[in-house]
C-alpha cells in the first residue's frame, strides 16, 4: 500500500510542525507503511495554530512550492508589551501606557501595505555564519538580522459581529470542547463567559442577545480604510480567533471571551475589533457605526487582524512595526494561519480527528489528492507513449500548447511537472507511480 497526496492538518497550540509531521509518521507507520515518506509545507511556531499542509509519497516533492507560496494569517496584537521573542513566549523588554484608537489602526495599516522592509525577529530561524539566530539570541548574544523586502497584499481589521456564531468549517470539524481538551476555551455544554452561552445550535450568544452585524476597517494593496456592515457570513477570516482568543490569554491558559463578551469586570471586547476600557451593551446588537464610534473613545489593549503576504514575511515583526508606528509597543498574542498556498483552512483536520479517521476509515479517507496542491498550474494530457518518455527523463516535441508550466498526465496519474517553450516540453519535476 503506499499513500501519495496531502493531509491538511489544523495544528493545535503547543506543538512544533516538526510534531504534526511525526504524528502523520506514526499513523502510517500503523497502517503497514513501514517508510513513509512525510513533509510540510510551511513551518509554524509552537504559539501558531492552523493550516499545515502535510505532504506524503509523491507529494513531498512539491512541498518546496508550497514554501515559495502566498500565504494568509490572522493575528491579534496586544498593545502597551514588547517581548524579546516578539510574541506571548518570550521576557517582557519595554512596556508602554499608550494605547491606539482603532481609527489610528485604520489610518496606519496602508504604510504597512504592499512592498514593504521589515527586520525578521531576533528569535527566528534564519542563519547567522552558518548557526539559527534564535540559537544566538538564546546563548545571550545579539541578534541584529538585516532588513528584508516582502509584500503584504493585503492587510485589515478581521470582521468580527458582537455576537458571532462559529464558521461551519469549524463546527463540522470539531465537536464542540475538543480544543478545549488542548487549552482552549468553552465547553461541550455551553459557558465560555460570564454573559455568554453556547446554544444547542453552536452559536455563542449573550444571554438574551441576538447576533448583530459586524464591522471593519479593511485595506487592500493602495487602498485606503473603509467602514462598512456585512453579514456574519461574509467573514471567513474572523473565525479561529474567537475559539483562539485575544491578547495570549491562550498561551497563559487563562481564561478567554466568546469574541464579543467580558474578558474582566472592567475590560470589555468591542465587537471582535479589540479590547477597550468601559461598560460595554450587553444583550444587544451593535451598528458597525456604533462600534467605531465606541471603540474611538478609549484606546484599544489589542486589536486582532488578518494580512496575506509572501513568502519571508515575519507576522511578529509586521506586528512589532505597526505598535511602533502607533507610538506604543507591542507583541504577536495569537497567530492563526489561514490559507497556506491552495489551501485554505476549511479543508484542515485537527489532530484528534485525524486520528480518529485513522483508526475508523484509514488515512486515504483524509487525503487529498497529490494535484491539489498543484491548483495553479493547468493540466497537460499526454500518450502513453509520451509518459512512457517523460518518465524515462526525455521531453516533448510538437506541443500546440501555449509556453508555460503544466503537470502532465496520463489519464488520471501525474506523470511530470513540465515547462513548454515552442512545442518543447523540459521536465522540472517526475513522479513516480
Amino acid at each position: 500500500m503506499s499513500l501519495h497526496g496531502w493531509i491538511i492538518l489544523d495544528k493545535p497550540l503547543g506543538i512544533t510542525s516538526a510534531h504534526g509531521v511525526a504524528k502523520v509518521k506514526r499513523l502510517m507507520r500503523a497502517a503497514g507503511l513501514k517508510k513513509p515518506k512525510v513533509g510540510h509545507g510551511g513551518t509554524l511556531d509552537p504559539l501558531a495554530t492552523g493550516v499545515l499542509p502535510i505532504a506524503l509519497g509523491e507529494a513531498t516533492k512539491l512541498t518546496g512550492r508550497m514554501l515559495n507560496g502566498d500565504k494568509s494569517y490572522d493575528f491579534t496584537i496586544a498593545f502597551g508589551t514588547a517581548t524579546e521573542t516578539d510574541d506571548a513566549e518570550g521576557s517582557v523588554t519595554a512596556t508602554s501606557s499608550a494605547r491606539p484608537t482603532l481609527a489610528e489602526i485604520a489610518a496606519v495599516l496602508p504604510r504597512f501595505t504592499g512592498s514593504i522592509e521589515q527586520q525578521p525577529p531576533a528569535y527566528s530561524a534564519l542563519k547567522v555564519d552558518g548557526e539559527r539566530a534564535y540559537k544566538r539570541a538564546r546563548a545571550g548574544e545579539t541578534v541584529d538580522l538585516a532588513m528584508r523586502a516582502v509584500t503584504v497584499h493585503d492587510l485589515r481589521v478581521v470582521e468580527a459581529p458582537s455576537l458571532p456564531p462559529l464558521p461551519s468549517t469549524l463546527r463540522n470539524q470539531r465537536p464542540i470542547g475538543a480544543e478545549a481538551r488542548g487549552g482552549t476555551v468553552d465547553d461541550d455544554a455551553g459557558a465560555v463567559g460570564p454573559c455568554l452561552r453556547r446554544g444547542d445550535d453552536g452559536f455563542v450568544r449573550e444571554h438574551g442577545g441576538a447576533a448583530g452585524r459586524s464591522s471593519s476597517f479593511g485595506v487592500g494593496a493602495g487602498a485606503a480604510a473603509s467602514l462598512s456592515s456585512t453579514s456574519p457570513s461574509s467573514s471567513s477570516s474572523s473565525s479561529p480567533l474567537r475559539r483562539q482568543g485575544p491578547m495570549g490569554a491562550e498561551a497563559r491558559g487563562g481564561a478567554m471571551d466568546g469574541g464579543g463578551g467580558a474578558v474582566d469586570p472592567c475590560l470589555r471586547r468591542g465587537d471582535g475589533l479589540g479590547g477597550h476600557r468601559g461598560e460595554g451593551t450587553r444583550g444587544a446588537a451593535t451598528s458597525g457605526a456604533n462600534v467605531a464610534a465606541a471603540a474611538d473613545e478609549d484606546g484599544l489593549d489589542s486589536i486582532t487582524l488578518s494580512a496575506r503576504v509572501t513568502k519571508g514575511t515575519y507576522i511578529r515583526s509586521l506586528a512589532r512595526d505597526i505598535a511602533e508606528a502607533l507610538g506604543t509597543v507591542g507583541h504577536v498574542a495569537m497567530l492563526r494561519r489561514t490559507v497556506c498556498g491552495p489551501f485554505p483552512l476549511e479543508t484542515a483536520i485537527t489532530l484528534d480527528n485525524l486520528e480518529d479517521a485513522a483508526k475508523t476509515r484509514g488515512l486515504g479517507s483524509v487525503l487529498l489528492p497529490m494535484t491539489a496542491g498543484l491548483d495553479d498550474i493547468p493540466a497537460l494530457s499526454v500518450t502513453p507513449e509520451e509518459a512512457h518518455r517523460l518518465k524515462h527523463g526525455q521531453g516533448l516535441f510538437g506541443r500546440p500548447e501555449p509556453d508555460g508550466s503544466y503537470i502532465a498526465m496520463d489519464e488520471n496519474t501525474p506523470v511530470a511537472l513540465i515547462s513548454l517553450s515552442a512545442g518543447e516540453g523540459r521536465i522540472d519535476r517526475g513522479f513516480n507511480f
